[in-house]
This record gives structure tokens, sequence and C-alpha cells, in this order.
């Protein structure tokens, strides 16, 4: 249903608002009867019932779409998400901007979603809400939470920065929707983005800090996704899921195509064979691992040191600092794109694609060895592979860490040996001599028989960044030093991870 609450001319084409319900829309029931509880309006009900709307109108195109019906945001579902997502896509070129009227209780649920299914939005799409009523109660919150939202989505109305992204709006700060939690159920103050910063404040003016907006391509399409797959589940991790059958029983429900994984930390879970075996049947299944943490604040960063192989031999994938909120909407789209793989989404899962995390993973699998196992030894001390087209995903300035991984390792060395040497070099032939110290030395690494892990994570970092840049093919030599008869390396595969900065990206 849509209801045009003004006449004014093209000139500027005014905002859209979508309205879903939420306590905003409340009102009593019955209102003779205080006791009466509270129900979700029609918008015709809640427009004609609005003042600041008519004095809205006076300013600008102020129009109004109703997702019928509407909803206490506890009903929202992701089947609601694309009735959204299309209504602003069958609109995107009538308005300036548009604004979500919702509930507090799911809004960042919606937030995340709508910024992954709305591919290279260039316009604002903010959604509000409020804590109080709008009708019936003098005191509330809502009016000027509509009012801020309005406003910046009709930036260019107001000379304000045009925000091209889903924003959360609420109580004078502007969010960034995938980055935000909810905060409080009863305080005017409902949300905070712990990683991220406030992309505005409201106050006398309204300030806009373009330096944290994500910087879209103008030449890129707009595009509507609405394809999802629903069938994903976090897992909360606590003390004693390692005992029980709790993470078993999700991996083996039916049809589970993804599962986050809220873990301690910087993403630390169990050890114990039970738990892991569980991840191991997830793995075996197909099913997507996300790690992400159960903090407000931190960031998960598997694959840069050996003591998360664990996770990584059995396919688990790092979320960065990407809320558990955002995790579970980016894999619903992301799984539901019957163009991608399940590689595709393993790559896909790892990197920032609309603002979400701070941190990327790029990651490369070598070419496939001819023999089941990639071997050091005393006949074969020298191992070399080429990697083609690594692509241009990043910015040469943002990589943070550069790491070569060898998963499935295995070391026997001879008796009285209990220290193995290998060095790495990068952009050298097969029958180069070795210039240790020179710039395509990426290092030599020492690793103890004690301490040796099922995966072998080398720095390369230097190295690569002096010598490697987006898009250009190189290669990689592994050398083993001082080989004596029952030295043997073996590893299953080798990967090149790239972690970079997204910045504001």
């Amino acid at each position: 249903m849509k209801l045009d609450l003004s006449g004014k001319t093209e000139k500027n084409k005014g905002v859209l608002i979508i309205y879903t319900g939420g306590t905003m829309g409340c009102a009593k029931k019955h209102p003779e009867n205080p006791e009466s509880p509270l129900g979700v309006l029609s918008w015709e009900c809640f427009s004609s019932e609005v003042s600041v709307l008519s004095a809205l109108k006076d300013e600008m195109i102020v129009d109004g779409h109703e997702i019928y019906p509407p909803l206490d945001s506890t009903n929202m579902a992701p089947a609601d998400w694309k009735t959204i997502a299309k209504a602003i896509g069958d609109n995107y070129h009538k308005y300036e901007g548009f604004v979500v009227v919702h509930g507090t209780d799911t809004m960042i649920y919606t937030a995340a979603a709508l910024s992954f299914m709305l591919e290279n939005l260039q316009k604002p799409v903010i959604l509000t809400g409020s804590q109080l009523p709008l009708i019936k109660h003098t005191r509330n919150d809502g009016a000027q939470n509509l009012v801020n939202s309005v406003y910046i989505a009709n930036a260019k109305q107001f000379d304000l920065p045009v925000v091209p992204e889903v924003c959360i709006c609420f109580n004078n700060t502007l969010l960034r929707g995938n980055r935000a939690r909810k905060l409080s159920a009863s305080e005017y103050d409902g949300f905070s983005s712990p990683n991220f910063p406030p992309l505005g404040k409201i106050g006398e003016h309204i300030k806009i800090y373009s330096k944290y907006m994500l910087k879209r391509d103008p030449s890129k399409q707009f595009k509507v996704n609405t394809q999802l797959e629903a069938n994903v589940s976090p897992a909360l991790i606590f003390p004693g899921i390692q005992n029980g059958k709790v993470l078993h029983n999700i991996v083996e429900t039916d049809k589970l195509r993804g599962l986050i994984l809220l873990a301690y930390g910087t993403g630390n879970v169990p050890t114990h064979p039970n738990f892991l075996d569980a991840i191991d049947i997830a793995n075996s299944k197909g099913q997507v691992v996300l790690d992400v943490t159960q903090s407000n604040q931190g960031t998960v960063e598997l694959g840069v040191y050996e003591t998360s192989a664990v996770l990584l031999e059995r396919g688990v994938v790092s979320g960065s600092d990407i809320t558990p909120e955002a995790a579970i909407c980016k894999l619903m789209v992301l799984l539901g794109d019957e163009d991608k793989d399940i590689k595709d989404v393993m790559k896909d899962i790892q990197t920032d694609v609309a603002g979400e995390q701070s941190k990327s993973v790029f990651s490369f699998n070598f070419p496939e060895s001819l023999e089941s196992l990639e071997t050091l030894e005393i006949n074969k001390t020298r191992w070399r592979k080429p990697l083609k087209d690594l692509g241009s995903r990043w910015a040469n300035d943002s990589v943070e860490k550069v790491a070569l991984r060898l998963y499935g390792a295995t070391l026997k060395l001879p008796e009285g040996k209990t220290t193995v040497e290998l060095s790495c070099f990068i952009g050298i032939n097969s029958t180069d001599e070795l210039e240790y110290g020179s710039q395509f030395h990426a290092g030599t690494f020492k690793r103890s028989l004690e301490d040796f892990s099922s995966m072998v994570i080398l720095d390369i970092t230097k190295a690569f960044m002096k010598l490697v840049s987006a898009n250009k093919s190189t290669s990689f030599t592994l050398v083993m030093e001082n080989v004596e008869i029952d030295y043997c390396l073996t590893w299953e595969k080798t990967e090149l991870a790239i972690f970079t900065d997204s910045g504001t990206q």
C-alpha cells in the first residue's frame, strides 16, 4: 500500500518511508482502557496520527510504502527482508533515499541483511524506530528519530553528504547497519557500534563523517539480491559444550548449510575431541563454518599463528570483527547465491564486502601436486610452485600480513635431532642460486619437533610486499636446510593467505 503524503515538485525526489511496524507504530488496542495491550497500526492510521509527518511534507516529498501486514519485529523473517529489499529496488530511481521504520528487537538483523542484499547501493537506506510508541505518548524518542532519519535520507535537500549505505539512526547517532548491536531494551541509547566509529552525530547540526563512509564505485550497477538461504545456525561456545551433544545436534540438523561459532575471545574454542568431531562432521557435510567472537569488541584472525591449526585444518574460516548478527545474514546471502559454489562462499565469507569487517583474508591454493603429498627430504630439498593471477581485490598498501600455510604437515627427523630449518624464496627459478639475505629471501624458519603442529605457518610479509603486487604472478620456493638421512617433511596442501586492513571499504 503506497500513500503520497505530498504534492511537491520533482526538483527533489524526496524520501520513501517503508513502514514495517514496530514500537514506533504501536498504540493501545483499546484507547479508553489504560491496561489494553499495544498493537501495531496500519500505515494509514499511523501516518494520519503522526504530526511530524505533516510537518515534514511541508519541506519535501515524503511518501509511504507499507509492508503488509505491519509487524512486531520479533516476527521479522528473511521473507520480509526480501519484501523490503524489493520495495527499495522497485523505487530506487524515484527517491533520493529511503527510511525503514522498524522494531528494535531485530533491527540489526534487517540492517545487516539489507547491506548485503542491496549491492552497489548509492543512496541512503536508514533504519529507525523507537523505544516508546510515537502515538499518544507526549514523551517519546520516536519523533526525533524519524525526523533525523528523513533528513539524512534526503541529504541533497539539506546540503549533507550522501551516505551510500544501510544505516541505523537512533538517539541522535548514525551507525553503519551491519556494524550495529543492540545495547539496551529500554534506554533511548538503544544501539552501539563497538568495532566501528559512528557515521554521524546529530545535535544542533547534523554532522556526517564522510571519512568513515563506504567508497562506492558509481560505474557499478545497483542490484537487489533476494535469494537467501535460511538454513544457517549460530552456536554459542560455552564451558561444557565440549562434553555434550549440543554441537553434534546442530551440525546434524537436516539441510543445515552454514554454522557460525560464537567463540571465546579472539576465536578460541575447546580442543576436546568430542567438540572437534562435531566440526569434522560439519566439514564432511559441506557446511560453511565461520568463527566469530562472542565479545562485543575484538577480532578473530585464524591462520596468523599455528595455534589456530586445529580449526583451519577442519575448514573453519575467520570472521574478523564481524558481529554475530551480521555473520548470520552475510552467510544467508552468500549461500543463497546459486551462482556461487562452496569454494566461492568460503572465499567471500572471509572478505569485507559491505564494510562489515575491518580485516579481510584473501587465500590462494597452489596448483595440485601430481603426488599425493608434497615432500622435502634428502633427495628433494627444494620445492617450487608458481601461483598465477593473484587478483586485484585489495590495495597493496592495505596488506598487513602474508603467510604461507602448509596443511596436514608431518615431520621426521634423525635420532638426536630436534629441529628443522626451512627457507622460503619468492620469484626465483628452480635452478637459481639461493641468495640468502637478498630481496628474494623471505626468511629462514626453525621448527622444533617438540612443538611441531600439523600446520606450518611461515610469515613472509616483508618479502611479499616488496616483490608481489596485486594481479601479478610469481612463484614460491621452499628449501630444507642442512638435510641429513631420515629428514623428511610432508604436507597435504599449500595455501597463500593475505591479511589486509579493509579500512572504511
